[in-house]
């Protein structure tokens, strides 16, 4: 259950005054709400359960605390709180807070192999003809997401500013608030353009709702789901689904490993590996021919 820091009362008057600043640190970054809102709940069960002077905590109070609580649970959840509490640390010997490291990497369990989602050639034709009937909105965004790869928040928070129709990119802020710039195809140029000419209004953002304002992330998910209806999919797809179809293809058209992790905003090389144990070299040479890449 989350909970507000100012109702928790198991922390000392200085952990409080710490993860308030803390807090405040990270609204400064402009993480998202949500981010926001899952750092506080998570350190604040954190310090309460402990009820510890960050002064006095130390390594082991770390990893019991971890064990009890989410040595049970998925590997990805475990990751999940591992590094909040990691970034909540390094910011707290930054300032002096503690005098020593609390958390260490080894810690980590392995994570489990995931099952990627992406759309096979039949089911890239379905959804590539079904598009084609639909709003000329609609139409960009699914082209956006399956041209560039973009998460669907990255694509979500583009400005018209942000993109280069001349030169078919655009410039993307990802995870961590960095840039980076992705490029996409010459159809879904045409279709921006074309979307763009068709807009009178002078809201910022690249993608709109009806009322002229962005576009919320109800809105992809929506297009992508009611599309793979259409296509009659045997399987739900979302934003993510295109971002992994992407990959998986830029893998079969024979691009890098180096260039598709760029694109994808990866900053780790083997985030993008995964990829290529999903394709052998019988599927790699059938998309070369079916794509025509």
């Amino acid at each position: 259950m989350e909970k507000s820091c100012e109702i928790i009362p198991n922390y000392t008057e200085r952990n409080l005054e710490v993860l308030n600043l803390f807090i405040r640190k990270l609204k400064l970054d402009d993480k998202g709400e949500l981010t926001i809102k899952k750092y506080k709940a998570c350190l604040g069960r954190f310090l309460s359960d402990l009820s510890v002077p960050l002064e006095k905590l130390r390594p082991e109070h770390v990893r019991i605390w971890l064990s009890i609580n989410y040595d049970d649970k998925k590997a990805a959840t475990f990751h999940s709180v591992f590094w909040i509490l990691s970034s909540f640390f390094k910011f707290c010997l930054a300032k002096g807070f503690v005098d020593r490291r609390l958390i260490k990497k080894r810690w980590l369990p392995p994570t489990e192999d995931r099952i990627i989602k992406y759309l096979t050639r039949s089911e890239l034709a379905a959804i590539n003809y079904h598009a084609e009937k639909l709003p000329l909105r609609e139409r960009v965004i699914v082209e956006f997401l399956l041209s560039s790869g973009c998460r669907q928040f990255e694509a979500q928070n583009l400005n018209r500013k942000d993109i280069d129709i001349k030169n078919t990119s655009a410039i993307i802020e990802g995870k961590g608030d960095k840039t980076r710039t992705v490029f996409f195809s010459t159809k879904c140029a045409l279709l921006l353009q074309e979307y763009l000419n068709s807009r009178t209004d002078d809201e910022e953002a690249l993608f709109i709702n009806i009322y002229g304002k962005r576009a919320s992330k109800y809105i992809y998910f929506k297009v992508v789901r009611n599309l793979g209806k259409s296509a009659s999919l045997d399987k739900s797809i979302s934003p993510h689904t295109l971002r992994h179809t992407y990959a998986t293809h830029m893998l079969a058209k024979g691009k890098s490993i180096n260039f598709i992790s760029k694109q994808l905003g990866h900053e780790d090389l083997n985030t993008t590996r995964v990829y290529a144990k999903i394709l052998t070299d019988d599927v790699i040479d059938e998309y070369n021919r079916a794509m025509g890449w």
